[in-house]
């Protein structure tokens, strides 16, 4: 089990790593940068520490385990029979969880170096549950053949895509709004989307035409 003491100065060193990328590169911090902002030695880094890889990658993997242990914890949405609202499944949980943690998950997710968003494309693909098959036509079978894996992979691509959307939003909308969006998304087809795209475009054209007969 991990002290105390030990927990609180791992946490002070993320805080600190994140506050650096915050301002720059990952590429440009230093371990010596970090030291100065955790206000630590050397040897209590390199204690727990490879080097700021090794620190970035553990505090991400702290981050997948607590999104884990929900997972675990509350039932596991199923995608093909999701509420009509936010009931306390996990991943609904788990968007509670982001936006409490935001500002540290949107640093990563923005971070070039780090893995944050493709260890939860892992996770939500592990965790993913699919319903019973539903019955189809045979007219309709025919033209809905798709491997498997592919209608994974797209499935879990969706899910992270709203995520990292959600998480760049500014400001944030809360997880309960957030999660009325996912649930309403998993409605649309790929029809429905590109005529939203095309009516919006065409509003954004409206509004240019009515600037410029203004000027």
């Amino acid at each position: 089990m991990i002290s105390a003491h030990r927990q609180e100065t791992k946490q002070r060193i993320a805080a600190a790593l994140l506050k650096l990328i915050q301002d720059k590169a990952f590429k440009t911090v230093t371990v010596a940068d970090i030291l100065r902002m955790a206000k630590i030695s050397r040897g209590t880094f390199y204690r727990y520490y490879l080097d700021k890889y090794d620190l970035l990658d553990q505090y991400e993997d702290q981050l997948i385990s607590e999104m884990t242990a929900i997972f675990e914890k509350y039932p596991k949405p199923d995608l093909t029979k999701l509420p009509a609202k936010s009931d306390v499944d996990a991943f609904y949980v788990m968007m509670m969880f982001i936006y409490q943690h935001r500002r540290s998950i949107r640093t990563l997710v923005n971070c070039p170096e780090t893995a944050l968003l493709a260890k939860m494309r892992h996770l939500i693909g592990e965790k993913l549950v699919i319903g019973s098959p539903l019955s189809i036509p045979n007219n309709q079978a025919e033209s809905l053949r798709l491997p498997p894996q592919l209608a994974r992979a797209l499935i879990v691509e969706n899910v992270v895509t709203i995520l990292n959307y959600w998480l760049n939003q500014m400001p944030m909308v809360s997880p309960t709004a957030a999660y009325a969006t996912f649930l309403h998304s998993r409605l649309l087809s790929p029809l429905d989307l590109a005529t939203i795209l095309t009516g919006s475009t065409q509003v954004t054209a409206g509004h240019e035409q009515n600037e410029v007969r203004l000027e």
